[in-house]
C-alpha cells in the first residue's frame, strides 16, 4: 500500500471519527433539552434528576480529550461527571433552563473561576471543587459543623504521575510549577471528615464525598444520598458495577465494606 493511499485512509477515518463525535454531541444536547423541558414544569430535586440516569454505563476518562473541550456526556459517567451533570441540570432549571444555561453551569462547576483554559484549569481535586462551589454560593459543606475531625491531606497524585497523564506529558516547566503550587496550596488547607459509622446527619439530596486515606489524593468517590425505607443509600456511578446504581447496602454498610475510605464529607445545596 503506497503512502498516498495510507494518507487518504487516515483522512477518511478522521472524518468518520469527527462525524461520530458530532452525532454524539447532538444526541447529548437533545437529552439535556428534553430533561430541562420535562422538569421545568415538574417538581424536582437532585435525586429526581440523578435517578433519570440509573443504568447508564460507567466510563472513566471521558473528559480526557485534546484541547480540553467542554465535554457534555449524558450517556456515560464517572462518579464526578455524574454529580456535575446532575447539579448543572438543577442549576440550569433554577436559572436558565436551556442548553446554553446547562453548559454555563457545567463550566462554572468544572473549571477554576468558571473559565476553561486548558487541562490545568479543570478542578481535578474534589476539595477545590467543593471550595469553589461554596464561594459561588451553590453548595455548603457541613462536615466540620457536624463534629467532623480535622485531618491532613497531601495533594500530589497529578504531579507525581505527570509522565503517565497524556495532557501533562509535554507540560513545560512553568506549567508543572503551576500544578505543584496548586497542589501545595490545597495541602495547606483545613479539612474535616466524619466517621464511617455515623450517618445521623445526612439527608436525601446531599452530595457525599468519601475521603482517601493517603496516596496524594483527597477524595476517592462521590455520589448522592437517597433514602430507601427510611435508611440512607448511595446513588452513584459505580466503577465496580460499571453503571449508575443505588447501593444495595445502606450507607453505613456500604462504607464499612470499602476499607480505603477513611471517612466522608457532606455538601448540600445552599437553598435546600
Amino acid at each position: 500500500m503506497n503512502m498516498k493511499r495510507i494518507l487518504l485512509i487516515i483522512i477518511a477515518l478522521c472524518g468518520l471519527l469527527e462525524s461520530v463525535v458530532a452525532q454524539k454531541q447532538a444526541v447529548d444536547s437533545l437529552k439535556v433539552v428534553a430533561l430541562l423541558e420535562h422538569y421545568a414544569t415538574a417538581p424536582h430535586n437532585l435525586v429526581d434528576l440523578a435517578s433519570c440516569f440509573i443504568g447508564s454505563p460507567y466510563k472513566a476518562g471521558t473528559l480526557e480529550q485534546e484541547n480540553e473541550p467542554l465535554v457534555v456526556n449524558l450517556s456515560e459517567f464517572d462518579c464526578v461527571t455524574f454529580v456535575e451533570t446532575v447539579l448543572a441540570l438543577k442549576l440550569a432549571l433554577d436559572e436558565q433552563p436551556d442548553y446554553a444555561g446547562f453548559c454555563h453551569q457545567l463550566e462554572r462547576l468544572r473549571y477554576r473561576n468558571g473559565i476553561r483554559d486548558g487541562y490545568l484549569s479543570r478542578l481535578h481535586y474534589f476539595s477545590e471543587w467543593i471550595a469553589q462551589a461554596e464561594r459561588n454560593a451553590i453548595l455548603q459543606e457541613w462536615t466540620c459543623e457536624w463534629g467532623g475531625t480535622p485531618y491532613a491531606c497531601t495533594f500530589n497524585v497529578l504531579s507525581r504521575n505527570a509522565a503517565h497523564i497524556p495532557a501533562l506529558m509535554n507540560a513545560d516547566k512553568e506549567q508543572m510549577e503551576q500544578l505543584r503550587q496548586m497542589e501545595e496550596n490545597l495541602s495547606q488547607q483545613h479539612y474535616c471528615r466524619l466517621p464511617k459509622d455515623d450517618v445521623s446527619h445526612v439527608r436525601e439530596n446531599d452530595i457525599i464525598a468519601f475521603c482517601a486515606s493517603g496516596n496524594g489524593i483527597d477524595v476517592y468517590h462521590v455520589g448522592f444520598v437517597i433514602f430507601i425505607d427510611g435508611k440512607p443509600h448511595l446513588l452513584h456511578a459505580s466503577s465496580t458495577q460499571k453503571k449508575v446504581v443505588v447501593s444495595e447496602d445502606d450507607l453505613s454498610h456500604y462504607m464499612a465494606e470499602v476499607k480505603r475510605f477513611s471517612g466522608y464529607r457532606v455538601v448540600r445545596l445552599t437553598a435546600f
